[in-house]
């Protein structure tokens, strides 16, 4: 993971401690009230990590924002859930046994958050010869002259998070099954290079950000595969 991916995940890592402090204090509302507002705030304006000047990043609000609180609010709830339901028994437990159906489905209904994470940590800055990436785990440079060709890419959420809304219905958690039935797939473009493997960068919510890396690539004569055509420069269309 570079610095820049640890930095975002330890942000995310404390807001999400926050959140689920806040919670577990319910139904003391003053006290739940005051730490879920100071998570908010830590969200807001803890430090991040600085961009180089001319970066393309993903669209803050559609991109990182919503995806992060999508999996800090019902991933904590769900986490939070054994807790509150323990006052219903009677000895040292600290949890109720529910924990060991619900916490897996939190963890699930986490991954919004990692794909906040994700989109805040990527960067890109196109130079004169090449793309510096970080994508958060590692940093690439990609030179134009070994990118052979760019397509469409597609990703549809996996089958297995669908088959969980069911059991979140059974279970009485008829908004995090919503949360799973509005997601959708993924689409993007994919750099095809010369003896590796292609690399795949999210067009959601990097629209612009797509266009200028096409206008680029095709600067550089690097074919492009058909699907792409709304992401191409205009001259190229006509």
């Amino acid at each position: 993971m570079t610095r820049r991916g640890v930095h975002l995940a330890a942000l995310r890592l404390v807001t999400f401690a926050l959140v689920l402090a806040g919670l577990i204090t319910l139904p003391n509302w003053p006290v739940a009230g005051a730490i879920l507002l100071l998570a908010v705030l830590f969200y807001a304006f803890a430090p991040r990590p600085p961009r180089p000047d001319g970066a393309l990043v993903y669209d803050r609000g559609s991109a990182v924002i919503g995806p992060d609180w999508m999996g800090l609010i019902f991933g904590a709830g769900l986490a939070a859930m054994p807790i509150w339901a323990r006052t219903d028994m009677t000895g040292i437990t600290l949890v109720h046994p529910m924990a060991w159906l619900v916490w897996p489905m939190a963890l699930v209904v986490l991954s919004f958050t990692v794909i906040g994470w994700r989109h805040d940590s990527f960067i890109v800055v196109l130079t004169p010869d090449h793309m510096f990436v970080d994508t958060g785990l590692r940093q690439h440079r990609l030179r134009y002259d070994d990118i052979t060709a760019v397509g469409p890419w597609k990703r549809q959420l996996p089958t297995w998070v669908r088959r969980l809304v069911p059991f979140l219905i059974a279970t009485g958690n008829p908004t995090q099954a919503g949360a799973i039935l509005l997601a959708r797939g993924s689409n993007g473009i994919a750099l095809e290079r010369q003896g590796a493997r292609s690399f795949v960068i999210s067009a959601d919510g990097f629209d612009r950000q797509a266009k200028e890396i096409m206008t680029v690539l095709v600067h550089h004569n690097v074919a492009v595969r058909r699907g792409l055509s709304y992401l191409l420069p205009r001259t190229r269309k006509e």
